[in-house]
């Protein structure tokens, strides 16, 4: 009953405070939950999609790169950024990438 479960403060600072049976009943459903695996779970998830948006982010950054290096007919820079890192970071800059 929420009505019943509303009324339930903790030192009458406006904290839900649950009642006895309701932790009961909320420790026997997680009882079995590992803690420090389900963490590892998420911050692996997490770790994942950071690193799936980060390789996004760097192909369009490589694509519009390209498509600066292909406009101003500077081929033999566009070749040069497929091998060397340090180069390629360098055009980064030049074109405010």
């Amino acid at each position: 009953n929420l009505k019943s479960l509303s009324q339930h403060k903790h030192w009458g600072c406006g904290c839900f405070y649950p009642p006895l049976p309701l932790k009961s009943l909320l420790f026997e459903h997680f009882k079995d939950v590992d803690i420090p695996a389900a963490r590892k779970i998420a911050q692996a998830e997490g770790r994942a999609e950071g690193l799936a948006e980060g390789k996004k982010e760097g192909e369009e950054r490589f694509a519009r790169l390209t498509q600066f290096l292909l406009r101003d007919n500077r081929m033999d820079d566009l070749i040069k950024t497929f091998t060397d890192l340090e180069y390629r970071k360098c055009l980064y800059g030049e074109y405010q990438l």
